[in-house]
């Protein structure tokens, strides 16, 4: 037996009812994978509860309500209704009717909302309107599931959406962060673009972004854009998803363009430019995620990869690669993918696939020497050894290894104290 079926044998011999229930059911019933475990149990006190599960319980939830529980190598959550609410109101009061479903021990189904029709039907529904003013995460947890599983929002809960979606401002920054990010990983590219464009359309996304707003329907007049630049940014990621790209890349894609309308301008030939957009791009970006509480690791990422977003060019130097490389360190192949992705939402000239140039240019990047973290520690010439040379010290001995690095990074010296020696002989 797997721990949800012994879980469910020691409950019951006890005299209590166990029922499969959240995402994990609803997955199942979709054909889905998922991970997690849910069980709800009716019958038993709390501490009764506690006193009969087996395995290892711990991070036991406020008054008893929640318990984690890990059993043959698995993480079951077991919980107990809201207080003094039978099953089907305890369902009633989930977040939707695809999540408001219950299985008991002998295969049976309780479907009090309506889920399974839903299910059937592909919709999404609220189970009341009330939901989101218990929690208004759920207001973005709407849209993530459409992410997830493609469904469509009924009438009903898009209008109720719109109306409570200035609610968002009361949830903390990391729960949406959190939920953003989730929204982001989901796997089918086509779900995620039609979840952005509904986090556009219901005004969630400038809830939530309120920095995104300029960007909504703004034409770039530009002959290698096509789209507004919101769609541009939508077509990115869409690729970005479809193509298995990283998170970082994705997000440092949502956020790449944001600072166009802020930075455009039309030249004499009636042409838009959007001049240092990059730079003004990724001190927004980093204004963002710090708002949102990230971590240091993933702001400074994500930002040096906006900043960088137009590099490298179309034909690259060896030079120019080795640059590219070093500026970004490990994360240079999240730039590149973050490239190819930007290039794939653009007018290309005829023939150019962003793909199999990124592909090329990957190959070509991986056979240099890796140069991504080289600094002055480790210039073969040492800084005694350049006094001795030169008669200079301090200041002297700075400018001249820095000289020294930059050259072995462009790929134009070979890490060897001759030859560094040699190339700084002819620069003093």
């Amino acid at each position: 037996m797997n721990a949800v079926q012994t879980l469910s044998q020691a409950i019951e011999q006890q005299g209590g009812q166990c029922f499969q229930v959240g995402g994990a059911l609803r997955d199942e019933l979709l054909g889905l994978s998922n991970k997690d475990n849910d069980l709800l149990v009716t019958g038993l006190a709390a501490q009764t509860l506690l006193d009969i599960l087996p395995g290892k319980v711990g991070q036991v939830g406020l008054s008893f309500e929640v318990i984690k529980v890990t059993l043959l190598g698995e993480t079951v959550d077991v919980a107990l209704p809201r207080a003094g609410q039978t099953l089907e109101e305890d369902l009633w009061h989930r977040d939707f009717t695809i999540n408001a479903l219950a299985r008991n021990s002998r295969g049976e189904v309780i479907d009090p909302t309506g889920g399974l029709q839903d299910l059937h039907h592909r919709i999404l529904r609220m189970t009341s309107p009330a939901v989101f003013d218990q929690d208004p995460l759920r207001l973005l947890r709407a849209v993530r599931f459409v992410a997830k599983l493609g469904f469509d929002l009924d009438e009903a809960t898009r209008a109720t959406l719109i109306q409570k979606v200035h609610l968002l401002q009361n949830v903390a920054p990391e729960r949406i962060q959190e939920e953003w990010w989730r929204l982001l990983s989901c796997s089918n590219a086509d779900h995620v673009l039609k979840a952005l464009r509904l986090a556009r359309d219901t005004g969630l996304l400038v809830q939530v972004f309120p920095e995104f707003a300029p960007c909504i329907g703004f034409e770039q007049q530009n002959p290698h854009h096509h789209l507004t630049v919101d769609e541009h940014i939508f077509a990115a990621v869409h690729h970005a998803v479809q193509h298995q790209k990283s998170l970082r890349t994705r997000l440092a894609l949502f956020f790449h363009d944001i600072a166009k309308p802020e930075c455009f301008s039309v030249g004499a030939d009636g042409v838009g430019h959007f001049y240092d957009h990059e730079y003004v791009g990724a001190k927004t970006t980093r204004q963002i995620l710090t708002r949102l509480k990230c971590s240091n690791d993933t702001t400074l990422t994500v930002t040096s990869l906006v900043r960088n977003h137009m590099r490298p060019p179309l034909r690259p130097s060896r030079r120019a690669l080795r640059k590219f490389m070093n500026d970004l360190g490990e994360a240079w192949e999240d730039a590149l993918e973050m490239r190819e992705a930007d290039l794939a939402a653009h007018i290309v000239p005829e023939g150019f696939d962003p793909v199999a140039w990124a592909v090329q240019i990957r190959e070509e990047g991986r056979t240099m020497p890796a140069v991504a973290t080289f600094d002055e520690r480790q210039l073969a010439l040492s800084g005694h050894a350049i006094m001795e040379a030169f008669g200079v010290t301090g200041e002297g001995v700075g400018r001249l290894k820095k000289l020294a690095v930059q050259q072995v990074i462009e790929g134009e010296l070979e890490n060897d104290p001759e030859a560094i020696l040699q190339f700084l002989r002819s620069q003093v």
